[in-house]
């Protein structure tokens, strides 16, 4: 856990860079969060409680949802979805090693279907960014400086902007959106969390086979898709580079609990969620689909198990 957490920290700091301080008070807001909570649930089922947390697995689900969520979203929104990711995903089900959901991904999903104005409030790339006393005084107490409005700070991300302009009239896509969706501060991004993965896949702490056959089957269908008329679909590398699509074949898809355990599982299970990603992304009312696809998966993994 202590690995993945190292892993973590460049595309934790370009992501800071990128969309502000939010990124950072979301993280140490729903780390601790994650320990209070999971301490107060241990105690209720007469666990230990300090040999348990010091396994780290509630730090490394309370960044990974902290890293899926707006930097401009309130406070409350972390705490609730880490209240559904440790009690209802994880202790629910018996705590680390039983839980058949991935507790990150239940909740960010329950928040993106309860909360979904709150869940788009991401940074308009094209202003400055809110400083640190900014963004906190936001968070927690809904202020902003008095020249200061939400509407005039927030922007649609990519995918919303393109998804937006296929379904209206993809030549009208604004000069705005463009630039957002050309933005080169995405290959950046991208390319920490390839980096801190191939250095998790390196070092044997993760395999191989599920984040490959996952990038390489959906690279393959968006490929398709845009070959068979390039000016309406996105291009695979856009594909790629925006959303969650690289940060979950590394660090979302290959958590131990609720993946496959053999190599042939890992390999089926990688295609069968880059055909869910792909399908919610171009037909379904969510622009990346990545939370919702490894769910679905988390419910086949055993019958994978099974069988291979």
């Amino acid at each position: 856990m202590l690995q993945v957490l190292l892993a973590l920290i460049p595309g934790t700091f370009v992501m800071t860079w990128i969309f502000g301080y939010g990124i950072l008070i979301n993280i140490m807001l729903a780390i601790i969060s994650a320990l209070a909570i999971e301490a107060c649930v241990l105690a209720i089922r007469k666990k230990p409680v300090l040999n348990t947390l010091k396994d780290n697995s509630a730090i490394v689900s309370a960044v990974l949802l902290a890293l899926s969520i707006p930097p401009l979203a309130p406070w409350w929104i972390i705490v609730i979805g880490i209240l559904f990711a440790m009690v209802v995903a994880k202790h629910l089900y018996g705590g680390l090693g039983f839980n058949i959901f991935n507790p990150a991904m239940t909740g960010y999903a329950v928040l993106m279907i309860s909360f979904p104005l709150q869940m788009t409030l991401w940074p308009d790339l094209n202003r400055p960014l809110l400083s640190f006393n900014d963004s906190f005084s936001w968070q927690f107490f809904h202020q902003l400086p008095a020249t200061v409005s939400l509407d005039a700070i927030t922007s649609a991300t990519p995918l919303d902007a393109l998804n937006t302009a296929k379904r209206v009239n993809f030549s009208n896509i604004g000069a705005k959106d463009m630039t957002l969706i050309n933005n080169y501060c995405w290959w950046i991004l991208s390319s920490t969390w390839l980096i801190g993965g191939c250095w998790l896949t390196y070092t044997r702490i993760l395999a191989w086979q599920l984040p490959i056959s996952f990038l390489c089957s959906f690279t393959m269908l968006t490929g398709i898709y845009w070959l068979i008329n390039p000016a309406v679909h996105a291009s695979p590398l856009f594909s790629l580079l925006h959303g969650s699509v690289i940060m979950a074949a590394f660090f979302i898809l290959t958590d131990p609990v609720t993946a496959p355990q053999m190599p042939k599982g890992k390999v089926i299970s990688g295609i069968l969620v880059a055909i869910l990603v792909f399908v919610i992304r171009n037909w379904a009312g969510y622009p990346d689909g990545v939370a919702f696809a490894v769910l679905l998966m988390n419910l086949a993994v055993p019958v994978i198990d099974r069988y291979t």
